[in-house]
């Protein structure tokens, strides 16, 4: 969900920008009421933005610390944190393991620069009135940003439909050994014993016939 409001936002970012960079008149001027609008709306998503980046869960850890969810992903100045863990890798079979927690470097950040950073880089060239090519430089890296959160949204839709087929699948073998051990409770211990023994008794006699039917066939071979 978090990944999905991300996209979102980021688009807007990404229309800000090229709406920046189409059609900015130079005489609307730095403070200028479409380049102060374009800026203060940019600051406000910079903000929503750094609140999904350093989310938490129910128990208050970082989702996207990796291996270690009590460190903030990035600092109010939008500063990568280097301390953070490698992803979380949850083994649910022998063969097949699903990643459970992510670092915020792969997702939020590109060529060294986190979105925050990104998104403070735009206001800039908004600002001063960049060049065209400052403009489309910065929307390489949000294209990069977008690219980044659509392809991890992707893999963690894969990854949650896995959880939910091993989910299903230990339910039903659940299911299937309650039934099992209800029919164990339900078995008479004695009636079971008595058919254990004659199981055994039977498996005897078949040993005997084929030990019989061997030596017979051993005395033929030497006579």
């Amino acid at each position: 969900q978090i990944l999905g409001d991300a996209i979102d936002v980021m688009q807007r970012v990404r229309e800000i920008g090229i709406r920046a960079n189409a059609s900015l008149e130079v005489q609307d001027g730095p403070a200028g009421p479409v380049r102060s609008a374009l800026m203060n709306e940019l600051e406000e998503l910079k903000g929503v933005l750094a609140g999904m980046a350093n989310a938490t869960d129910e128990r208050g850890e970082y989702i996207f610390s990796g291996t270690k969810p009590s460190e903030k992903p990035f600092n109010q100045d939008g500063e990568l944190n280097p301390d953070l863990g490698n992803n979380v890798l949850l083994s649910i079979s022998d063969t097949q393991k699903v990643t459970i927690n992510r670092n915020a470097k792969d997702i939020f950040s590109v060529g060294g620069q986190s979105v925050m950073q990104i998104i403070d880089e735009l206001k800039g060239f908004i600002e001063n009135g960049a060049a065209f090519t400052d403009f489309q430089a910065s929307q390489q890296k949000i294209d990069a940003i977008l690219d980044n959160l659509n392809r991890t949204q992707g893999q963690m839709g894969n990854e949650l439909k896995t959880l939910e087929r091993s989910y299903e699948d230990m339910s039903s073998q659940q299911l299937i050994n309650a039934q099992t051990l209800s029919d164990l409770r339900d078995t008479d211990l004695a009636e079971a014993i008595l058919r254990l023994n004659n199981n055994i008794l039977g498996l005897q006699a078949t040993q005997q016939t084929i030990s019989r039917t061997m030596n017979l066939s051993l005395f033929n071979v030497i006579n």
